[in-house]
């Protein structure tokens, strides 16, 4: 069978889960590891749910990069500029925490923090 792994870097190693199984999910020091981890925790889950007659779930999963316009401020505008991330598009980020209102002076300082250019154009 064949499954889609997402894989993400955590403070402490690598978090991985499969899209089409949401039930597994594990964690490794290292993306082998993970992966290995991710592999043991898949056969331990198929086992439990051939013992109790279940069907192993085969889901299509359809994955896409999606470019957001964060760099147009009127996203900012039809959201009350309440935001949980920040991105540049390009794979750099930054979290704010949600139902907070941040100024624009304020946003992209933090942006500017974690290495994200002027996303609102200042």
């Amino acid at each position: 069978m064949q499954f889609t792994a997402c894989y993400r870097k955590l403070e402490h190693g690598y978090m991985g889960k499969l899209l089409e199984w949401p039930g597994v999910i594990t964690e490794g020091d290292d993306l082998d590891d993970c992966r290995e981890c991710l592999i043991d925790a898949a056969k331990e889950m198929a086992l439990t749910y051939y013992e109790e007659g279940l069907e192993i779930p085969q889901a299509t999963i359809i994955t896409e990069p999606l470019s957001l316009p964060l760099e147009d401020k009127s996203c900012f505008e039809n959201h009350s500029g309440l935001h949980d991330i920040l991105t540049d598009g390009k794979g750099k980020y930054v979290t704010l925490k949600q139902a907070e209102e941040f100024d624009e002076y304020t946003v992209n300082e933090l942006c500017k923090e974690a290495g994200v250019p002027d996303i609102l154009g200042e």
